[in-house]
This record gives C-alpha cells, structure tokens and sequence, in this order.
C-alpha cells in the first residue's frame, strides 16, 4: 500500500494512454502483449479477429474498455510514499500520522510549510525518522511443534519481515517532493490531499 499527495482540482493535460499504445504495438507486430484489446469498449479475444483488423480499427483499440486511448495528467507535482515514510511525512507536516486519508484546504497551506520548512532545515526535527533496516531476521526462528492429536513433532517457521530502512537523505528528498506540491498549491490556491 502507499499514499499519494497530489492536488485533486490542479488541471490536467491529455496525453496519449501509454498502455493502449502498446497493447496496438504488440498485436499489430503478432506479439503476445499479454493484454487483451479492446476495440469500442468491447473486450476482443479472438486472435484471428485481431489479426484481421484494418488500420483504422487497430488505432481504436485501447487497453481496457474503460479506457478512452488517453490519460489525463495533472499539471501539479505529485508524491506517492510508502504506509510508513507517508505516516513520518504527516508528523512533520502537523497533521494527524495515523490517518492516511486527509485534505488541507488553501488558507491551511501556508502553516504547513512554516512546519515543512523548519523540518527541512533542521536534522533534530526529522532524527526520529531515522532507522536502520533489519533483515527480519529475529522474526524468522525455527521451533518445534508438537500436533497434540498425532504426536508428531514439525519444525515451524515465523513470517521474514523486512525492514529497509530510512536515512535522512530519503527523508529529505520525501520532503523535499512535498514542499514542491504545497508550493504549488499556494500559488495557484489549490487544495492538498493525501490518500
């Protein structure tokens, strides 16, 4: 799972759909692309269909029948972090770190980059975001268990958790990608959300 800053009501620019390209690429060349076309909102699965289409048909097909053959991509930055960085970000920012869902409105703006900004440039106020990682081996012992209706005894692995880490460096560039969105958001007065 992870979290997306971004600016919900910045505007957005069209651009070709990545996907459906190559989804056209693919069954134009005989290519397995490993996606079923879609011609007209219509899923087509049959290969010789495929292969019968004409140009004009081959440049309507898209890569899901929801798909228009564009995307739409905001013109504001946007950050997306994973549960964990997400929830350290928020701390700095002031807001609630244990609920991954929020908005702050335009007039909120502001005090949050005072905060942002004092994070940012002192190492004491980001220093419990610091962790080494752990290759989760204390999470992963070997024990012995006995099935009480047998008798038998197996040997029983716990789950490995992994753990990366986090330097300040990472922290920095995480803070430094929110700082961006939340300029940007004051200057054009748009709104902030986190989900």
């Amino acid at each position: 799972m992870s979290v997306t800053f971004s600016c919900p009501d910045a505007p957005t620019t069209s651009t070709p759909c990545e996907w459906c390209e190559g989804t056209r690429r693919g069954h134009a060349e005989g290519l397995c692309c490993h996606m079923w076309p879609h011609l007209d909102g219509v899923t087509i699965r049959d290969e010789a269909q495929i292969a019968a289409f004409t140009p004009d048909e081959m440049a309507r097909l898209t890569c899901s029948p929801h798909c228009n053959g564009t995307q739409d991509t905001s013109l504001a930055p946007e950050a997306n972090f994973a549960n964990a960085s997400a929830r350290g970000v928020l701390a700095l920012m002031g807001q609630d770190a244990s609920d991954l869902w929020g908005l702050l409105e335009p007039a909120e703006i502001p005090a949050v980059m005072q905060r942002l900004m004092v994070a940012l440039n002192r190492d004491d106020a980001r220093e419990g975001l610091v962790s080494e990682g752990s290759d989760g081996r204390a999470f992963d012992k070997a024990r012995m268990v006995t099935d009480p209706d047998t008798g038998l005894s197996t040997i029983s692995r716990g789950c490995r958790v992994l753990d990366g880490g986090n330097t300040d460096e990472q922290t920095l560039r995480r803070l430094g990608a929110v700082r961006d969105l939340l300029s940007y958001a004051h200057e054009h007065g748009h709104t902030v959300s986190w989900g």
